[in-house]
């Protein structure tokens, strides 16, 4: 499943998160959840896959602000370029230093 999802943000990102948006909010058979997901970890394997893809997750995480989502990265110059005090409040980044990956990295909100 991870190199389908993979392959659908790299290829067509706006079914993606229009895939990811429904998972939300909708039940395997169409029907409107009872309960939406509260809380959310992106990427459960893999890591921010590009530049964009970041940006993208940034604009969906800030249309669901009654969502909790939360990542774990050890992509510090994704980060870095973006600017850490453009991090919406209901996402949380969790940086995973790894053989130097992800360090200097400026203070996560």
């Amino acid at each position: 499943m991870y190199a389908t999802n993979t392959i659908e943000a790299l290829y067509n990102p706006v079914r993606f998160w229009e895939l990811v948006e429904q998972e939300l909010y909708f039940t395997k058979t169409g029907k409107l959840k009872k309960n939406p997901v509260k809380i959310v970890r992106i990427h459960d394997s893999g890591d921010l896959i590009s530049y964009e893809y970041y940006v993208a997750l940034i604009a969906f995480v800030k249309r669901h602000p009654e969502t909790i989502f939360y990542t774990y990265t050890k992509e510090a110059d994704i980060l870095n370029r973006y600017g850490l005090n453009n991090i919406p409040n209901n996402l949380t980044i969790n940086c995973s230093p790894w053989d130097g990956f992800c360090e200097p990295i400026g203070d996560l909100p």
